[in-house]
């Protein structure tokens, strides 16, 4: 298997929900990255993720859909089984799932709420806001830590 970049995700989402916002997309694609690594203790993509003022954004996603509010399918990228296992398919499937009734705006509310977003972004000079990225150590830490929330909320 070839290693997975943030455009195999971006194009396997985009098959499955059809026409979506590109803010929706961005906010799918850092939650699952986040799962990901909390659940097969791996990423999803090395992409990097900033962290902007609607929430996390993987830069190289940006790059391409800039200025789109919309999307309607994702040039870039491979979503067959020779880029994502059936187990990375799994998680993002069930990140779609969980967020299909939601807006991009709530994910943006979501996300606001991660502990990682506030200390790169509302705690970064304001010079910095926008440039500070969410290394994968960071995510696996926040992930893991909303699994642990999760596990106590269904117990």
């Amino acid at each position: 298997m070839v290693q997975t970049n943030a455009h195999d995700v971006a194009n396997y989402i985009l098959k499955k929900t059809g026409r979506i916002q590109a803010i929706k997309l961005q906010k799918l694609c850092y939650l699952a990255q986040g799962w990901s690594l909390a659940w097969l203790r791996g990423p999803l993509f090395n992409d990097e993720i900033r962290a902007w003022r609607y929430g996390p954004v993987v830069y190289s996603l940006y790059q391409e859909h800039r200025g789109l509010h919309y999307l309607e399918e994702w040039t870039h990228g491979n979503p067959d089984d020779s880029h994502l296992s059936a187990d990375q398919k799994k998680i993002i499937d069930a990140v779609i799932q969980q967020n299909a009734h939601k807006g991009g705006l709530d994910l943006v509310c979501e996300t606001h709420s991660h502990e990682i977003w506030k200390t790169k972004f509302e705690e970064a000079e304001p010079s910095r806001r926008g440039y500070e990225v969410l290394t994968v150590e960071d995510i696996r830490k926040e992930f893991d830590r909303l699994d642990d929330e999760l596990m106590k909320a269904t117990s």
